[in-house]
């Protein structure tokens, strides 16, 4: 935990679906545990590299990443972005991750670097739990899920935004306007960071 969390806080954690797999219900039924739990959720979306994803948790000062893969794929992406994350300087990120992964790879993810590794049965009260017992409770200030897409930002509404959280009106060059409204932090709820 970093003083910076404690002075902002609240928890901010990167949810991120890797490589090629397609499937994101479980990985967004997560992100709504963690949200539910008070913890700020930064989604990225589907078929993300271990560049995109390490790139928007430096960019976003994210406390930790939780990676989904049900790929098979999960030695290589996870050992890429722990790799990234030593390159950028930012170890301090917290890495944890779940989906399909065999029992015997849980402990060679460990060593690299993996902070926790949740397989198929965990519940979302584990997770959120895991998260809360790692950084302590703190109250939410805001809560976005943000999803990349083609290297620009495409912000994807929630039905139970906080008060402080607004519509944006003049949306910045680096949205992507669509059907769905893009949210932001009002100034008022805006922290040291």
């Amino acid at each position: 935990m970093t003083d910076d969390t404690i002075e902002r806080g609240t928890i901010r954690v990167i949810v991120a679906k890797a490589g090629l797999d397609g499937h994101d219900r479980g990985v967004k039924i997560v992100a709504r545990a963690l949200r539910d739990a008070g913890v700020e959720v930064i989604y990225t979306g589907l078929h993300q590299t271990p560049e995109q994803i390490v790139q928007a948790a430096i960019q976003e000062d994210a406390d930790a990443v939780g990676v989904s893969i049900l790929s098979g794929a999960h030695m290589t992406l996870f050992r890429r972005l722990i790799e990234l994350l030593a390159e950028r300087d930012a170890s301090d990120i917290v890495v944890f991750g779940g989906g399909i992964i065999p029992e015997e790879d849980i402990p060679v993810l460990e060593e690299l670097g993996v902070a926790k590794v949740f397989t198929p049965g965990a519940t979302t009260g584990e997770i959120s739990g895991w998260v809360a017992d790692r950084y302590g409770s703190r109250t939410v200030f805001s809560v976005a899920i943000i999803v990349f897409v083609g290297g620009s930002l495409l912000c994807a509404g929630s039905t139970s935004l906080p008060a402080h959280i607004t519509a944006a009106t003049s949306l910045p060059p680096c949205f992507v306007k669509s059907p769905n409204k893009c949210y932001r932090r009002s100034a008022s709820s805006q922290t040291s960071r």
